[in-house]
């Protein structure tokens, strides 16, 4: 298990849309997800996602803001298979005038945490770490 212990943040465009991604360790999601309602109320949708150590127990979270089902649930499924924990990626989307679709979305949302994790390094999650948490 890794995580990430720095917020790192990505930025692209498509078809008039721009995503911002923001990647951060899990004891600054809620924080950062305030701030980020806050910076860009304007925005359309604010989407999430976080893998997070409880009492011993995995909680993970997706939440689409609105969106259409699944259409963020490649965020989930990149912190799973980067066996990323203790960590939290939100993404900023300001609508561009046209609608990519369920699939279009998936590639746009997954792409913002892909962005982010080009500049990360995870540190390995060392057991003391996975005990304390929660």
């Amino acid at each position: 298990m890794q995580y990430v212990d720095v917020e790192i943040q990505s930025k692209h465009q498509i078809k008039g849309s721009v995503f911002l991604g923001f990647l951060v360790p899990y004891a600054l999601f809620e924080s950062t997800l305030e701030k980020l309602k806050k910076e860009h109320h304007k925005a359309r949708h604010i989407v999430y996602a976080y893998r997070h150590l409880e009492q011993g127990s995995l909680q993970e979270a997706l939440h689409e803001d609105r969106e259409p089902k699944n259409s963020a649930r490649g965020l989930l499924d990149i912190l799973r298979r980067g066996d990323l924990i203790e960590s939290a990626i939100i993404v900023v989307r300001y609508f561009g005038g046209v609608l990519l679709g369920v699939g279009g979305l998936m590639k746009a949302y997954s792409q913002s945490l892909q962005l982010c994790l080009q500049n990360a390094s995870p540190s390995p999650l060392s057991p003391h770490k996975a005990c304390a948490s929660g």
